[in-house]
């Protein structure tokens, strides 16, 4: 591939990852709500998913692993009843950040270097052990759904 076609690759990776990492902050900022929405949590977890997709496909490995530990836990708080706390959040936007870090450098004149994807990745590591045995410690301690108890029979009706 010629320098300026991958240059113009970049460039729409960029801008669209932007996109996402809108609707993922938005997603973060309101996070109990967002839980509650089923349409959002489904919103904010494709943007995860897109941003991890496209990472790969340009192999940006630190933007592809952050942005699919996201989307993991994003997986994990659609597929549950799980709520959110606060240190949840906090854990989550220090991720969020670390990802928007990422990009950023990504844009800048020499791009995302190697050394500077390992400086923003070291403090993410245990953030993510942290927030995965966290948010697996609200799944346990949430109740289940009830199950749906089916109606009472009717009465017979003798005509």
């Amino acid at each position: 591939m010629l320098p300026e076609d991958q240059k113009r690759i970049l460039g729409y990776f960029i801008e669209e990852a932007k996109d996402h990492l809108n609707t993922i902050e938005q997603g973060l900022l309101n996070l109990t709500a967002t839980v509650d929405d089923s349409e959002m949590m489904n919103e904010v977890f494709r943007a995860a998913h897109s941003v991890k997709g496209g990472a790969a496909m340009l192999g940006l490995n630190s933007i592809t692993r952050t942005s699919h530990r996201m989307e993991d836990f994003f997986k994990v708080m659609k597929e549950s009843t799980v709520r959110p706390d606060r240190d949840l959040e906090t854990m989550l936007l220090q991720i969020f950040d670390g990802l928007q870090e990422q990009l950023e450098q990504l844009q800048s004149p020499f791009g995302l270097t190697n050394e500077q994807a390992q400086e923003i990745m070291a403090p993410l590591e245990p953030i993510f052990a942290q927030a995965e045995a966290h948010l697996e410690s609200l799944v346990t301690a949430t109740p289940a759904a009830p199950a749906a108890t089916p109606p009472a029979p009717r009465p017979a009706v003798v005509a």
